[in-house]
């Protein structure tokens, strides 16, 4: 087991800085992956209406890990009851793209909406500024994501930076406030001589570690690229270093972990605004510290409720990863820490923060969108993986490969399926 977590520990690109705060991650992709996505395939999942109270997993002529279902579970408050496996025809089970078109299932991915516009943003306010509806806006986002100048300002009410009840005054009284506050903060760590930096170990290495990680963040993105054949440095990138060092110096403890970086990047490439951006950051870290934590209880509480999914929704492919050693779900390290941000071109990552910020069906509706990817390539990992290093070059190869839409539109038929007993097994904090 110990030499198991070592080498998911490494393999996962995952290493600690000799102080034991920092957390090392290998680059990939200079931070986002090329290729756009693409489509994997059918989910090789089925529904069936079924009078049986219960949901049952068949592996028969239809394929692997087709499933049929009860015909209230048909309906949002539907519980997935026990588990059977069978051996058997399939019968009239339909692919799971198919299924995903019935109404009674996900009326939301019928006909998906565009993107949310800012005029359409500003139809969900009142007169004085306030949002008339939370729920209705979380949904919006979640099934047709936010165009880009609606993002500046729908992101930081997704974040816990605006209150959902504060009107349009309320706002910009804040952002002044907060815009004061963190030039304050700021110039804390900007009055620190070098006379003083040389007696404080910790500054140091954390100011040292956020250089060298900034100047390899995203620099393929023109945003935060350099004009070639020059040594001009890009401004956006000094924003990226000193948004940290204050990030470092507001929070202490947590100060600054690898990976921060990441996903620090898309917040100021869409605020376009540096105190406007710290304080997103705040509200994301807020959601995410855990993560980062040098205990790793946060990402063990998540591991650990994606394998307990994984076996309540596909109990054959968990006794397959059981029979691997990989219960642990080191493989899906990535995925959790950062977000996703590495699995996608940099446009879907967006795209997809719409979505899981949007809290919108759950808190913790990535695991039901890493459950949905797992479920899309499960033919390849019970056919072709025989080990943990095998199936961990597999999960890495899949990035820039993955249709995002299908995975989000999977994920919500999967927490559908899971119905209140999944909801029992997510984590009781965070994200």
């Amino acid at each position: 087991a110990a030499d198991a977590h070592h080498r998911a520990r490494k393999s996962s690109e995952m290493t600690e800085e000799e102080d034991g705060e920092e957390i090392s991650i290998e680059e990939c992709g200079e931070g986002a992956a090329a290729g756009g996505t693409g489509a994997e395939g059918p989910l090789g999942m089925g529904v069936k209406r079924m009078s049986e109270p219960c949901l049952r997993i068949l592996n028969g002529e239809e394929g692997p890990g087709t499933v049929c279902v009860r015909e209230s579970a048909l309906h949002a408050s539907t519980s997935v009851g026990c588990f059977e496996l069978l051996d058997g025809d399939g019968g009239d089970c339909r692919p799971l793209d198919q299924a995903a078109q019935d109404p009674a299932l996900l009326p939301g991915w019928r006909s998906p909406p565009p993107p949310l516009s800012s005029e359409e943003w500003a139809a969900f306010l009142d007169a004085e500024g306030r949002v008339v509806d939370q729920q209705a806006v979380r949904a919006r986002a979640f099934y047709g994501g936010v165009s880009p100048s609606a993002r500046r300002e729908l992101w930081p009410f997704l974040l816990g930076y605006m209150p959902w009840g504060s009107t349009a005054q309320d706002r910009r009284e804040l952002r002044q406030t907060k815009r004061e506050e963190y030039f304050t903060i700021k110039q804390q760590w900007q009055s620190i001589s070098e006379e003083q930096a040389s007696r404080c170990t910790k500054f140091r290495q954390r100011r040292s570690r956020i250089k060298k990680d900034v100047v390899r963040t995203d620099r393929l993105l023109p945003f935060y690229a350099s004009e070639p054949g020059t040594s001009e440095r890009n401004p956006n990138v000094d924003l990226l270093r000193e948004i940290l060092l204050t990030y470092a110096t507001w929070n202490f403890d947590l100060a600054y972990c690898q990976g921060m970086n990441d996903l620090l990047s898309p917040l100021l490439f869409t605020l376009r605004d540096e105190a406007e951006t710290f304080w997103c950051f705040v509200g994301l870290m807020n959601m995410m510290e855990s993560n980062f934590h040098r205990d790793q209880n946060g990402m063990h509480a998540q591991l650990l409720s994606l394998s307990n999914l994984v076996q309540m929704l596909d109990p054959q492919l968990h006794h397959h990863l059981d029979s691997l050693d990989c219960l642990n779900f080191f493989f899906c390290y990535r995925w959790m820490l950062l977000s996703f941000k590495r699995e996608f071109e940099y446009s879907r990552v967006l795209r997809l923060w719409d979505a899981l910020w949007s809290r919108y069906p759950c808190p913790h509706f990535h695991l039901f969108v890493c459950v949905a990817i797992l479920q899309r390539h499960r033919s390849v990992i019970l056919q072709d993986i025989q080990d943990f290093d095998s199936l961990l070059m597999y999960i890495s190869q899949l990035a820039g490969k993955i249709d995002l839409e299908a995975a989000l539109r999977d994920g919500e038929l999967l927490f559908q399926f899971a119905g209140e007993k999944g909801q029992l097994l997510l984590p009781t904090n965070g994200p």
